[in-house]
């Protein structure tokens, strides 16, 4: 599933691009962001490395900076024709608010100075606490060495807000 999702995010035709919230989180050299909200992302892929195929390069295991055990998370790195995407899943969070408003958010990540925000998750995390998510990479991934996942009170955030989920970034 992961490979399916993979392929629409990096060619383009996904279909479900970033929405006015993360309008300008999304670079041009981005195939897509982490706000893309693919549905089908779940951790796991039947991808073979035959051409054409998108494989996993590296797991990140995500987990709360406070060292708690919940939330919990998984960021597959993925590499599909000489692009590099991500798919993330996580359980545990607490549901998106609309009184005052708030959002996920994924961060490559160095420290507040050195920071990129890939986007805002979509859809919203409900009741269930769940947050599924895919997008694409930008080429500089590489200099962040840390993926972050973020809950935002701002719409344009120009360094992280409240750390719920980090992992050491690999595999880009």
């Amino acid at each position: 599933v992961v490979a399916i999702v993979l392929v629409l995010i990096l060619s383009g035709g996904s279909g479900s691009k970033p929405g006015p919230s993360a309008a300008s989180s999304a670079a041009a050299a981005t195939p897509a962001t982490a706000s893309t909200g693919a549905t089908g992302a779940t951790g796991t892929t039947g991808a073979t490395g035959t051409t054409g195929a998108s494989r996993v390069v590296a797991q990140i295991n995500l987990k709360p900076p406070t060292g708690r055990t919940t939330p919990v998370g998984i960021a597959e790195v993925l590499s599909e024709q000489g692009k590099t995407g991500i798919a993330i899943v996580a359980r545990g969070l607490a549901a998106n608010t609309k009184h005052p408003p708030d959002a996920y958010a994924v961060w490559l990540y160095n420290s507040p100075t050195d920071s990129h925000i890939l986007g805002f998750v979509n859809p919203a995390v409900g009741s269930s606490g769940k947050l599924q998510t895919a997008g694409g990479l930008p080429t500089n991934a590489s200099h962040y060495h840390k993926l972050l996942v973020t809950r935002e009170t701002r719409s344009n955030p120009h360094t992280p807000g409240k750390i719920v989920l980090e992992g050491v970034l690999t595999g880009v």
